[in-house]
């Protein structure tokens, strides 16, 4: 048995939070990583893997497949951050 807090990245709930949102992470960031580093494609590969990582609901429903319970989480700013809590059920202690 074990607990689990996993804090993540997400996309904003709210429509015209979500736009400034994907503004900054797809057009400023790697803006700004090419300016101060050389850098714009690894900045461009933190915002889409954001993207494609599951939504809060997604990540619950995987983690209850993987044998947690009791699974809450909390979104913060607008859902950009996202925590999960659960209890590893079953298997050994």
């Amino acid at each position: 048995r074990g607990k689990l807090l996993c804090l993540e990245f997400s996309e904003p709930v709210t429509p015209w939070f979500r736009w400034l949102y994907d503004l900054y992470s797809f057009r400023i960031m790697p803006l700004v990583g090419k300016l101060l580093e050389g850098n714009r494609g690894g900045y461009v590969y933190l915002a889409e893997s954001i993207r494609l990582f599951p939504d809060p609901e997604g990540l619950k429903l995987i983690l209850e497949e993987m044998g947690f319970g009791e699974i809450t989480y909390r979104r913060f700013t607008n859902g950009i951050a996202v925590a999960h809590t659960g209890r590893k059920v079953g298997g050994r202690p």
